[in-house]
């Protein structure tokens, strides 16, 4: 599990890259500014998403879910490395605060609107969150454990991340009627829960007695090996309802994203000149978005029926990523800037 301290040099991280570009076009930061775009897609023309820059606090935003009604949560600085949880809805962004710590981070959203994340607390510890309404609530975290995030949450109000030991362990639950569960393992250590549908059924990875990670799949407190999935580990990111599962491959040479439907696996492939995909979301039309290089560049993606298409950047920019879909094919991720930085991005068709 990432702690928020990794999350912010990850950032750290993208900021730097983002100074290297030189490209100039100007993006307005105020509002819901939207910006023409016209990416190649990998087999049929051009894409027909548009890109939209959400904004920021200050200088830097990532979205990283969607709802049906086009409500977004995300993060963005509010001055520099301190970050926080944001949702976007209804034209404003609403600074969702922390649980009395510096920082926050927002990474899922209900169908009702409930953000779910990772704040620190006023003595600096990570623990997960959910905001229903105005309020943020503190989640905990397992007996014994020093930390914890919440990465996904359904319609039933059902809550799925990590919680970490003391020696950095990551162990997967289930939050829900305000109680805390563990998810079995497949005999190893480490589990680490992503994604819940609305049937309540779980993903993410655990590993075996081996230390070697596979993608999983949890079920009224059962755990199923999905497998190695043909490479040397795997990671399931993402589930629909009607139990499609999304997520990422390792092999020795690269890593590739993943659909697996009816027991068939389906490798994502890269953009043109690319050589790496990775997924984090499905929808339930079964439209599978995450990121790919390009041979230059990486770029956000969707995959359907089969084609791998670049949803492109903001304009001026060279880079974006994208973490999640809604069923009305909305997308959400963030792309860099030319001011520098990057900014919470949906693309609509």
């Amino acid at each position: 599990m990432k702690s928020i301290a990794a999350v912010a040099a990850t950032v750290s991280t993208l900021l730097a890259l983002a100074a290297c570009d030189s490209n100039t076009s100007p993006i307005a930061e105020s509002g819901l500014d939207a910006g023409a775009a016209s990416p190649e897609t990998a087999a049929s023309g051009r894409s027909a998403y548009t890109p939209t820059n959400l904004g920021t606090f200050d200088s830097y935003s990532e979205a990283q879910a969607i709802n049906a009604s086009g409500a977004v949560a995300g993060f963005s600085n509010v001055s520099d490395g301190v970050f926080h949880a944001a949702l976007w809805a209804g034209g404003t962004a609403r600074d969702l605060g922390t649980l009395g710590g510096a920082n926050s981070f927002g990474f899922a959203i209900s169908p009702s609107g409930s953000v779910v994340g990772a704040s620190e607390t006023a003595t600096g510890a990570q623990h997960a969150f959910i905001v229903s309404g105005s309020a943020m609530t503190d989640l905990g975290m397992l007996p014994g454990d020093v930390s914890s995030e919440a990465r996904a949450i359904n319609a039933r109000g059902q809550v799925v991340g990590s919680s970490t030991s003391p020696d950095g362990t990551s162990r997967a639950f289930l939050w829900q009627d305000g109680e805390m569960t563990e998810l079995v393992s497949l005999g190893g250590r480490e589990t680490v829960a992503r994604g819940i549908n609305g049937r309540g059924q779980v993903v993410g990875y655990s590993s075996d007695l081996n230390g070697v990670r596979h993608a999983v799949r949890w079920e009224r407190g059962q755990v199923t090996d999905l497998g190695a999935l043909g490479g040397s580990e795997s990671f399931a990111h993402g589930i629909n309802d009607a139990g499609v599962i999304v997520g990422q491959i390792n092999t020795p040479e690269s890593f590739y994203g993943f659909v697996l439907s009816k027991g068939q696996v389906t490798r994502i492939e890269p953009l043109p000149g690319g050589s790496y995909t990775a997924a984090y979301s499905v929808n339930n039309a079964g439209e599978v978005v995450g990121r790919s290089d390009n041979g230059a560049d990486e770029h956000a993606f969707i995959w359907q029926s089969g084609t791998t298409v670049d949803l492109g950047v903001l304009p001026g920019g060279s880079f974006s990523r994208a973490f999640g879909i809604s069923d009305r094919g909305q997308v959400v991720g963030y792309s860099f800037v030319p001011e520098g930085g990057a900014r919470a991005t949906v693309w609509s068709r």
